[in-house]
């Protein structure tokens, strides 16, 4: 019994070691998206259209949970604007991959408005690095069940 108690703590010890440097062993570029989508989900909770801005390229393309089809960073913003104030927005379950000066990130996004709507979805975000850094170039949701 004690030598299955002990197991069990060593599988614990190991398991929240390789989770805590899982995140260490990004490299600058996985680092540097994974920054970028922290903030993106900050922006929805803010409506920062300065984010939008700056990390969203001219040509960006958006395609909806609700299968909505979006051109452009500006067609982005001002859907982004018109959504309902977001009270609570969380990122889960990430995934960046680095493809050369492309980067993909994947994960779980929820938000809920202020009247209490939650909305989870999955996600792809689709990045292009140029000589101002990482720059979203798609993006598509998908709901969750």
């Amino acid at each position: 019994m004690v030598r299955h108690v002990w197991f069990a703590m060593l599988v614990v010890t190991v398991a929240f070691g390789l989770s805590a440097t899982a995140a260490d062993s990004m490299t600058a570029d996985q680092q540097a998206i994974s920054n970028i989508e922290k903030e993106w989900t900050e922006a929805v909770k803010n409506r920062n259209k300065a984010f939008y801005e700056k990390y969203m390229s001219d040509d960006f393309t958006y395609i909806s949970e609700e299968g909505v089809f979006l051109s452009g960073r500006a067609a982005y913003i001002d859907m982004a604007m018109k959504l309902p104030k977001t009270a609570e927005a969380t990122g889960a379950q990430e995934k960046v991959t680095i493809h050369g000066a492309t980067g993909v990130a994947t994960g779980k996004f929820t938000v809920k408005d202020t009247a209490g709507v939650t909305i989870t979805t999955l996600y792809t975000d689709v990045y292009a690095k140029g000589t101002d850094g990482w720059k979203v170039v798609a993006s598509q949701e998908t709901k969750t069940k």
